[in-house]
């Protein structure tokens, strides 16, 4: 099986459950699904009732609220 060479761009472009984003920046999962839902935070539909965020998304949102 061939790994994939981790880069910092690739770190910066993993895809993130709603909990792991969500412990990232210290709160509840269903915040993070209300960020998605109301259009503040991009994601990525996987199926109906699965989604990821993109880390660096999750930053630039941050970078965003801190400013």
């Amino acid at each position: 099986m061939i790994t994939p060479h981790k880069s910092a761009t690739s770190e910066n472009n993993a895809l993130l459950k709603p909990q792991e984003a969500a412990d990232l920046i210290g709160v509840k999962k269903t915040t993070i699904w209300s960020y998605c839902r109301n259009g503040r935070l991009p994601h990525i539909r996987i199926t109906p009732r699965c989604f990821r965020i993109r880390r660096s998304d999750l930053e630039n949102y941050l970078n965003l609220q801190t400013r």
